[in-house]
């Protein structure tokens, strides 16, 4: 039987962003194995999504991007093993924004690193909250998730969620993660919208890394 790592949660770090076309932050990474690095960004405007990305001058990779509601939108970038240390993750908007979005990241370890990303899914409509189910697959996943909302309140993230970053202003929005236990029906969610509010809620879900095998005289152990 397959026996996997524990996943490690690292740091996190995020900002607001003003009207510009690319924009940057620091995040730290610490020391450990099978890592990876997780750019969310959440924003509000006609069509603005993000078309490049690095970290320490190192290209990230598309996980995954919403579609589009009410102008809402949420994506995530990714990039394996990042160079541990403070470093800045630098970003290229595909235009100028509107001051209606914010960014975040998150450092694991112990993260499988052939296909990192299992699950994705997106929710959206007009509510003062909201709850966005999902099924796990596999025991010690973790689930990355965020939310852009039209209104001037990020609300609060359901329990057992970790606020990553939020923006609590006009054409607010928030992101968190998750320890998802053992493998199952799950699920994300805010609360404390704006009367009226529509919301953009993406998530995707990471998988630990398998344990290497030990060698021992040409046998395995």
């Amino acid at each position: 039987m397959a026996s996997y790592n524990t996943i490690e949660v690292d740091t996190t770090s995020g900002t607001d962003i003003g009207s510009v076309s690319n924009f940057s932050f620091n995040h730290t990474v610490g020391s450990g194995n099978d890592g990876i690095l997780i750019l969310i960004h959440k924003t509000r405007g006609t069509n603005v999504y993000i078309s490049s990305a690095t970290f320490n001058g190192k290209a990230m990779t598309l996980g995954y991007k919403t579609g589009l509601y009410d102008t809402c939108r949420v994506e995530f970038w990714y990039i394996l093993e990042p160079d541990a240390g403070t470093h800045s993750i630098s970003v290229t908007l595909n235009e100028a924004s509107n001051d209606r979005h914010c960014a975040g990241a998150v450092s694991f370890f112990n993260v499988e690193q052939d296909s990192p990303i299992k699950i994705t899914d997106y929710q959206t409509g007009n509510a003062t909250s909201f709850s966005n189910s999902f099924t796990s697959t596999l025991n010690g996943q973790y689930v990355i998730e965020a939310q852009s909302n039209t209104g001037s309140a990020a609300g609060t993230q359901s329990a057992g969620q970790t606020l990553i970053y939020k923006r609590s202003t006009a054409n607010s929005g928030g992101m968190s993660y998750k320890s998802l236990g053992t493998s199952g029906s799950e699920s994300v969610g805010w609360s404390g919208f704006a009367s009226g509010s529509a919301y953009n809620s993406g998530l995707i879900v990471i998988q630990p890394s398998l344990k290497k095998k030990a060698f021992n005289r040409g046998y395995i152990i």
